[in-house]
């Protein structure tokens, strides 16, 4: 009897210290768990972080790969632009005319209203204002046309042709002529008319002065005499007896 207590006793203790080394062994088995538990959270943390630096890195360095590309692409825009806006140059200086002398000294002259201060005016004569048919009497319409056309034609060409021989020599001479009178005018007449208004203006203050100092006072004293002078017409009347 003795014997069966002991192994019952024995056993129930080795079930009891198999029961209290059970949750001792789960909570060691917890707590390591735990413990990797945390280190795979840190690793996951830090290989999280690792790739946000890395997609942050990646993300400059498409950044700074598409800002490259855009500088190429703005520098090839440039040169591209600055080649066509000198190929426009070249073509714009090709394209311009030369300007000569003539048209350098002529740049004011106005070629179409040839007399705009209406000088010679009254010889503005056209078909109308020498030639006109009354409404009694009409030629052929074709025959007035051509008398039109060869008025009007013979006018121009005949005025072209000589003015072509006599306007140069007719320039050159009126220009000399008025050349000379500018001369003239300026350099004599104007000084010698400025001279001689100076040289009057002079006389009238001489004269004047003269008139008022001398001359004045025996006039006032002529006229206060003779103002007291009283005039009376009589008349009568002779009677002639005849004998």
């Amino acid at each position: 009897m003795d014997s069966s207590k002991d192994k019952s006793s024995r056993s129930s203790s080795k079930a009891n210290l198999n029961e209290s080394s059970v949750p001792l062994l789960d909570d060691e088995e917890v707590t390591l768990k735990g413990g990797e538990s945390k280190v795979t959270i840190e690793m996951d943390t830090r290989s999280s972080d690792e790739n946000e630096k890395g997609d942050a890195n990646k993300d400059k360095e498409e950044e700074a790969q598409a800002d490259g590309k855009s500088d190429a692409k703005d520098e090839k825009e440039s040169k591209k632009e600055k080649k066509e806006k000198k190929k426009k140059e070249k073509k714009e200086k090709t394209h311009k005319r030369t300007t000569s002398l003539a048209e350098k000294l002529t740049t004011g002259l106005n070629l179409l209203d040839r007399d705009d201060r209406n000088v010679n005016d009254h010889v503005n004569i056209v078909f109308e204002d020498l030639l006109a048919e009354p409404d009694a009497s009409h030629g052929f319409d074709a025959v007035w046309r051509m008398a039109f056309i060869v008025f009007s034609g013979t006018k121009l060409w005949v005025y072209r042709i000589v003015s072509a021989l006599l306007a140069i020599p007719c320039g050159f001479l009126w220009g000399a002529v008025f050349s000379i009178l500018t001369l003239v005018n300026v350099w004599v007449i104007s000084p010698t008319l400025r001279t001689f208004d100076v040289f009057m203006h002079i006389l009238h203050r001489v004269w004047s002065a003269v008139v008022h100092t001398f001359l004045d006072p025996i006039f006032l004293s002529v006229g206060h005499l003779c103002s007291n002078i009283n005039i009376n017409n009589t008349s009568r009347q002779v009677l002639v007896q005849e004998a």
